[in-house]
C-alpha cells in the first residue's frame, strides 16, 4: 500500500525538501500503483475546486482509492456566536467538513478525548454518516448506537471503515450517541466525483460553496436534554426530581460556524405578518470584536464570531451545497435579488425550480446554482443572505454576504486557494484547510436594510412542487454514475416499485402524552416512546447471537396493568449494570396499539425485497389515551429521517390520511429523499425498497423528540442475512447510562459533582 500525494502537495514537497525527495515520492507511487494494478491517476486527487464553507479536514491518501481519517474529539472554550462556553471540536476546528470521493475506502479513526466530567445522557460517542446507504458490511459503521455499535468511550478510539459506494453530493456526519452535536460533533460530508470533467455537470464550473446552517444554544445539549426528563406537572415535582423545562428557542443561528447572538433583539419583540402574526425580533446584524474566537475556524484572523462573504463573478454560476444542521429548527434561507435553482434534494437530481427563497426542514440538504448578474457595474456591490427561523416564535435570524468583486483579482477560479494551517502540529496529509473565504468588513455590508423574520414558510404546494429529475437520472444511467437504479433498487425495476402496490404498509400514529402518573413528558409512536438505550448490548449483535431473542421479549399489550407498571418503571431508571433488569419489553409493529403509553422497543420487521409503505400521523399528544394529558404533539411539525435507504415521498397532507386520500399520491415523479417533513397536525406516505439487510432507525430528526423516544427501527430481513460481525468493534462497557433516566438532583450531584464547572441542571 502506497500513501499518495496530491500534484500541489508533491510540489510542495520539492519545494521545501528538494527535488530528490520529489522523485523518490513519485517513483515509489508509481511503483506500489503498478502492483496493486491500479492506474497513476489513483495517486492523485481530482482538482478540487476553488471553496467556501468549513474547514476541511484532509486524511492520508493511498493507491487504491484508500483515504484515512483521524478525528480527535476535544473540549475547548469557545464562541462562535461570541458568547463563551465549552464547545465540541475535531482536530482543533468547530464543524469541520469531511470530503471524499465515490469508490474511495475511507477508514474513520475517532478519539473519544471528552473530560470525564462532561455531562452525558448516553454514554460516549458514536458517529452516524447520514444519508449514506452504507450497504454490505457498511451496516456495521452506520454509527447508531446500541443497534450496531456500541458508543466510544473516553479515552478509547474506533476506526469506521466503508467504501463510499454512493452518489455524489452533500452529506453530513454527526454524532448519534446523545446530544453532542448540538455542541458542534457534526459536519458536512461531502462525496465527490472522481472524474472531474463529470463532477459540476449541473454548473460547468469548478466553483463549489458550502452553506452549513446550524443552530447555537448557550448551553450544553446534554445538559438540556437531562431536563427533558424531569416532570412537566407541577404536583410530580420534588426538590430531588427538579422540573421540566423546554428546549428554548435558540440563542443564535449560524452559517460555516459563523454568526453573532447580538444579530436580532430578542427583547424586543414584534408581531410579524408573517406565520399567523407570530412574535419575531428585529434584527440587523452588527459588526463586533472577535472577543471570543473558536480554534480552526476562519472570520478575522481565527475564526468564529462573524459573518461569511461569498464572492462571486459578474456571469459567473456558482453551485451551492445548503445543509440544515440545526439540532430543532426549521429554515428558510433567501438571497435578496436572486433567483437560485434546486438542482438535488439529499443529493438526488431535481427537476430545476427557481426560487428566492428555499426552506429546509433539520437535516435536509439542497445543491442549488447561483448565476451571478452579468453587468460588470455589479462590481462592488454586496447582496444579503439571510437565514430565518420557522414554526418556532422568538427565535432569531442570521445572516452572510453575496459580494460582487472584479474578475481580475478574484481566487474563485483558484483550485489552490484554500491553504492548510501549518501551526497544527500534525502531519501535512492531515492538516485541516482553514475556511476559504473572507469575514464580513464594514464597508462589505450591502446598502438595503437587512430582511427581517416572519416571512411564509412554504405551502405543502410549494413543497411537493420538487420532483424527481427524470432526465437527469436517466443521464446519471448512462454516464455520470454507471447503474444508478442498479445500485438502489438492487436489479429491481423502477416502474413496478413506483407504480405497483406495496407488499407492507406500516401505519405510525404520532403522538406526545404527558403522563399522569408522573408528568414526564415522551414523545411516542403508537403509544410506545423508545429509548436509545438499554440494552446495553448493539441490538443486531445480539440478534445474531440469540435468534429467539425478540419472542423472548415481546410484550403482551392485552395486559393493560402490567403494562402501565412496565412504563412507570422503566421511566425511574437511572444507571445500571448490562446484565440486570435493563432489557424493556419488545412491542412489534402490527401488534394492537398499547391503550395507555408503554416504554420499549418498537421494531417492525420486513422482507428483504418488499415494496414498503409508510404512513405517519401527526395527531394529538392524548388522543385514545382519555386518563393521559395532552402534549404538544400535532402542534410540532416533524423532520422524519429513515437510516439505510432513500425513499419516495408519495404525499402529504393535513389532518388524517385514509385510502381516500390515494388519489392523491404522487406515483409519478415524486422526490427521493431521506429527510421529510412530517406536517403539523399531518401525514406523510413515503415508500421504499427493503434492500439493505439490517435494523435501520426511521426516527424524527429534532435531536430532543429523538431523544424523548420518537422512533421506530425496521427490521430488515432475517439476522441470518445480515453481515457478519466485522472484528475490532467498540467494547461494550459494563453499565451505560439509560436516556430516560429522570436525572435527579442527587444523580448530577453525585456523578457531577455539586461545584461543577458545565451549567448543569440545579432543581
Amino acid at each position: 500500500m502506497s500513501q499518495c500525494t496530491s500534484s500541489n502537495q508533491s510540489l510542495q514537497i520539492m519545494l521545501f525538501n528538494g527535488l530528490r525527495l520529489g522523485i523518490l515520492r513519485l517513483f515509489l507511487c508509481i511503483f506500489w500503483t503498478n502492483l496493486f494494478l491500479h492506474s497513476f491517476a489513483s495517486c492523485q486527487n481530482p482538482v478540487i475546486p476553488y471553496s467556501i464553507g468549513p474547514p476541511v479536514l484532509k486524511g492520508r491518501r493511498f493507491s487504491g482509492g484508500l483515504i484515512f481519517f483521524d478525528l480527535n474529539v476535544t473540549v475547548a472554550k469557545g464562541g462562535p456566536d461570541c458568547y463563551p462556553r465549552d464547545v465540541v471540536l475535531v482536530n482543533g476546528h468547530f464543524q469541520p467538513s469531511i470530503q471524499v470521493y465515490v469508490n474511495d475506502t475511507v477508514h474513520i479513526k475517532v478519539r473519544n478525548q471528552l473530560p470525564k466530567d462532561f455531562p452525558e445522557v448516553s454514554s460516549g460517542i458514536s458517529i452516524h454518516w447520514h444519508g449514506l446507504y452504507m450497504w454490505n458490511n457498511a451496516t456495521w459503521y452506520d454509527g447508531t448506537p446500541y443497534i450496531m455499535q456500541c458508543p466510544i468511550a473516553i479515552d478509547r478510539t474506533f476506526t469506521y471503515k466503508f467504501l463510499v459506494n454512493e452518489i455524489p453530493g452533500t452529506y453530513i456526519w454527526h454524532d448519534h450517541s446523545s446530544a453532542l452535536r448540538s455542541d458542534g460533533l457534526q459536519g458536512s460530508f461531502i462525496v465527490r466525483s472522481s472524474d472531474p470533467d463529470q463532477a459540476y455537470i449541473w454548473t460547468n464550473t469548478s466553483v463549489d460553496y458550502t452553506l452549513f446552517i446550524s443552530d447555537w444554544y448557550h448551553n450544553e445539549g446534554n445538559v438540556m436534554a437531562m431536563q427533558l426528563n424531569r416532570p412537566m406537572v407541577q404536583a410530580n415535582v420534588t426538590a430531588n426530581s427538579g422540573s421540566y423545562r423546554d428546549i428554548p428557542a435558540p440563542d443564535a443561528l449560524l452559517i460555516n460556524g459563523m454568526g453573532f447572538y447580538g444579530d436580532c433583539n430578542m427583547n424586543g419583540l414584534t408581531l410579524s405578518l408573517g406565520e399567523n402574526g407570530v412574535l419575531v425580533p428585529v434584527c440587523g446584524p452588527q459588526l463586533h470584536n472577535l472577543t471570543h474566537p473558536v480554534p480552526g475556524n476562519s472570520g478575522g484572523k481565527s475564526g468564529g464570531c462573524s459573518h461569511q462573504v461569498f464572492d462571486v463573478v459578474p456571469g459567473e454560476s456558482y453551485f451551492m451545497r445548503i445543509v440544515n444542521a440545526g439540532m430543532a429548527t426549521y429554515v428558510t434561507i433567501c438571497f435578496e435579488g436572486h433567483n437560485v435553482t434546486v438542482v438535488t434534494g439529499d443529493v438526488i437530481p431535481m427537476a430545476p425550480v427557481d426560487f428566492q427563497c428555499i426552506d429546509l426542514n433539520v437535516a435536509q440538504r439542497y445543491d442549488v446554482v447561483l448565476t451571478a448578474y452579468s453587468d460588470d457595474s455589479y462590481i462592488g456591490s454586496s447582496f444579503w443572505i439571510s437565514v430565518h427561523s420557522q414554526h418556532r416564535p422568538a427565535s432569531p435570524s442570521t445572516y452572510a454576504v453575496l459580494r460582487y468583486v472584479d474578475p481580475a483579482g478574484s481566487s474563485t477560479t483558484d483550485s489552490s486557494a484554500s491553504s492548510a494551517d501549518s501551526s497544527l502540529g500534525i502531519s501535512e496529509e492531515m492538516q485541516p484547510s482553514g475556511t476559504s473565504g473572507s469575514a464580513v468588513a464594514g464597508a462589505t455590508w450591502p446598502s438595503t436594510p437587512p430582511p427581517q423574520p416572519g416571512l411564509f414558510p412554504w405551502t405543502l404546494n410549494e413543497t411537493l412542487a420538487i420532483n424527481a429529475n427524470d432526465g437527469m437520472l436517466g443521464y446519471l444511467d448512462g454516464g455520470y454514475l454507471p447503474g444508478f437504479w442498479d445500485l438502489y433498487l438492487k436489479n429491481g425495476a423502477y416502474e413496478s416499485i413506483l407504480y405497483g402496490t406495496a407488499d407492507r404498509v406500516i401505519v405510525l400514529n404520532q403522538t406526545s402524552p404527558v403522563l399522569s402518573k408522573n408528568g414526564v413528558l415522551r414523545w411516542a409512536m403508537d403509544n410506545v416512546a423508545m429509548p436509545t438505550d438499554p440494552p446495553c448490548e448493539p441490538l443486531m449483535r445480539t440478534l445474531k447471537r440469540i435468534p429467539t431473542w425478540l419472542q423472548e421479549h415481546t410484550l403482551n399489550t392485552s395486559n393493560a396493568s402490567a403494562v402501565e407498571a412496565l412504563m412507570i418503571e422503566a421511566t425511574s431508571r437511572g444507571e445500571y449494570a448490562s446484565n440486570k433488569i435493563q432489557t424493556p419489553s419488545v412491542f412489534l409493529d402490527g401488534m394492537p396499539t398499547p391503550k395507555v403509553p408503554i416504554v420499549g422497543l418498537h421494531l417492525a420487521q420486513i422482507k428483504l425485497g418488499q415494496v414498503v409503505d409508510i404512513v405517519i400521523n401527526n395527531r394529538p399528544g392524548s388522543e385514545g389515551n382519555p386518563e393521559y394529558a395532552d402534549g404538544p404533539s400535532a402542534t410540532y411539525l416533524h423532520s422524519i429521517h429513515l437510516h439505510g435507504h432513500k425513499f419516495w415521498v408519495l404525499g402529504m397532507g393535513t389532518g388524517v390520511y385514509s385510502d381516500s386520500l390515494k388519489g392523491t399520491l404522487n406515483f409519478f415523479n415524486p422526490m427521493l429523499r431521506d429527510t421529510m417533513t412530517l406536517p403539523a397536525g399531518g401525514w406523510l406516505v413515503i415508500r421504499f425498497l427493503a434492500n439493505n439487510a439490517g435494523i435501520w432507525p426511521l426516527h424524527c430528526h429534532i435531536l430532543w423528540h429523538a431523544f424523548m423516544g420518537q422512533q421506530v427501527y425496521i427490521v430488515e430481513g432475517d439476522a441470518s442475512e445480515w453481515p457478519p460481525v466485522p472484528k475490532g468493534m467498540p467494547a461494550c462497557t459494563q453499565k451505560c447510562i439509560y436516556n430516560f433516566a429522570p436525572f435527579t438532583q442527587r444523580y448530577i450531584n453525585k456523578t457531577y459533582g455539586s461545584k461543577n464547572s458545565y451549567q448543569l441542571p440545579q432543581g
